[in-house]
């Protein structure tokens, strides 16, 4: 009977994982999206680069578990928009680009954010700041599981296909 309940409760808990979705939520919230017509692989790769101190291509497409090639392709669109911008630290070896944020793309980021903020405000009126903190602790513990577990995948697939 106990197994039964951890089942229901493991299944109910995945299923509002599956359901609520961050990154929609944000195009959502936020016309800014909309009208730059922003997706939701762009905007997790602008905030990839804002916050990687040395962003290059590669890395963008580690962190967001895409191809080179995936990555290459969201990038490309995003410098055509202007969000963000290629810069060569090394001249001598000109495949290292650095990947930054321009002004604009800063400035949609944080207005982005603002939209957010003033949408969770909402949220956390109606449930209280106890039960955020609570669950903002228990969401970080899950999320740093969850990476460490992601990783332990891709490096075991890696190998077996070497």
């Amino acid at each position: 009977m106990v197994m039964k309940i951890v089942k229901d409760a493991f299944k109910e808990f995945i299923l509002n994982m599956i359901e609520f979705r961050v990154l929609p939520l944000l195009t959502i919230v936020s016309s800014l999206y909309e009208e730059y017509k922003l997706n939701e692989e762009d905007i997790q790769v602008l905030v990839k680069i804002a916050k990687t101190d040395y962003a290059l291509v590669s890395t963008v497409a580690n962190s967001m578990y895409i191809s080179l090639s995936k990555a290459s392709r969201i990038i490309n669109d995003l410098v055509q928009k202007g969000l963000i911008q290629r810069e060569y630290d090394d001249l001598k070896d000109r495949r290292k680009v650095k990947l930054v944020l321009s002004q604009k793309g800063q400035e949609i980021l944080e207005q982005g954010y603002g939209d957010l903020l003033k949408f969770y405000n909402y949220i956390f009126n109606e449930i209280g700041m106890d039960k955020i903190t609570e669950f903002s602790m228990l969401f970080k513990t899950f999320n740093q599981v969850a990476e460490k577990k992601i990783e332990e995948i891709i490096e075991q697939r890696k190998k077996n296909c070497r």
